[in-house]
């Protein structure tokens, strides 16, 4: 794999600004994606990964702020970047694909007049060579062009998900951001789509962070893994076949146990207890210590937040030694 870094967050921090106070949403989150890498990330509801999305895009709301760290993508500083030359290097240099295709298209438009005006906004190209392209960009992702001249409401909800991942690739940007694009969709569709962009990712050669809240999913999906929880990102980890071998956070442990999988039986789920801490009061020590089972005889977990340790390839936040956390891993 490529050494060239395309994504480059260093120690991100975003608040959300509330009547109550800052809710903390992302701390302290430093995270690489090299060139032609597929990044997963995964967690809880709430835990931080659209906010962390959207700070990469620059797409925080007014109520959000920055309070620390920095976003490079290929190299720019996406916060230094102003009007015309941020709006040129969003498409150009990263793109994103949403989790509903039908808040992201206009319904009142086609779907060949949305990707022209896209390409026509942001690079100097005719209407015909424009349309030329909206046909490659639809045989790129296995539908008939000749549904260009369809509006969002007659395609089927995997076809409208196609066509927001062929306008995020149409510039060929070096990103893309997919925040949880496939959770709407059935498992036969959805199981369609990831060999897309896995067939698309090797084809065009963008780098992707892949959102979701499934593991199963993620971990089968891409070459790291990363975890989240309360706006922290507790570990990164080997993907594909080197996931099920590796030793796991307690909170990641939990979501693989929680999470069903084809062959599940009832017997095989077991909740995570508890519920994520409100991000305006964020307990002391490791967040997770309220919820997680194996912190009831040790002090240290409540007091002081816990170092990331290295484990082979793996990067985990936690007190328990890379042994313990193998031998729990394997217990579970």
């Amino acid at each position: 794999m490529s050494e060239k870094t395309i994504l480059d967050v260093r120690n991100l921090s975003v608040s959300y600004i509330t009547k109550s106070g800052l809710a903390n949403a992302v701390q302290n989150v430093s995270l690489t994606i090299a060139e032609r890498e597929i990044v997963g990330l995964v967690g809880e509801s709430g835990c931080g990964k659209s906010t962390l999305a959207q700070a990469i895009m620059r797409l925080l709301g007014d109520n959000a702020m920055i309070t620390g760290g920095s976003v490079r993508v290929n190299g720019e500083d996406v916060y230094a970047l102003k009007g015309e030359a941020l709006r040129q290097f969003r498409w150009s240099q990263m793109s994103m694909v949403f989790q509903s295709a039908m808040n992201v298209l206009n319904p009142v438009k086609t779907i060949e007049s949305q990707i022209v005006d896209t390409l026509q906004a942001h690079v100097a190209i005719s209407k015909r060579e424009a349309r030329e392209r909206a046909q490659e960009l639809f045989s790129l992702v296995r539908i008939d062009p000749k549904r260009l001249g369809s509006y969002p409401h007659e395609l089927s909800g995997g076809m409208r998900q196609r066509v927001v991942i062929a306008m995020a690739v149409a510039l060929e940007p070096k990103l893309i951001v997919m925040d949880e694009p496939t959770t709407a969709l059935d498992v036969v569709v959805q199981k369609s789509i990831l060999e897309q962009i896995k067939e698309l990712q090797e084809q065009v050669g963008f780098a992707v962070l892949f959102i979701s809240h499934d593991v199963h999913l993620v971990s089968s999906l891409a070459a790291r893994v990363g975890v989240m929880y309360a706006g922290q990102l507790v570990e990164l980890s080997p993907g594909s076949r080197a996931w099920r071998q590796a030793a796991h956070h307690p909170y990641t442990q939990g979501l693989v146990r929680a999470m069903p999988t084809l062959l599940a039986t009832d017997e095989d789920l077991a909740g995570i207890p508890g519920s994520p801490p409100n991000l305006l009061s964020i307990p002391p020590g490791c967040p997770f210590h309220p919820r997680c089972p194996h912190a009831r005889d040790r002090v240290d977990c409540s007091v002081a937040r816990p170092q990331t340790q290295k484990f082979g390839d793996a990067q985990i936040a936690c007190h328990l030694s890379p042994s313990e956390l193998r031998g729990l891993d394997h217990a579970g």
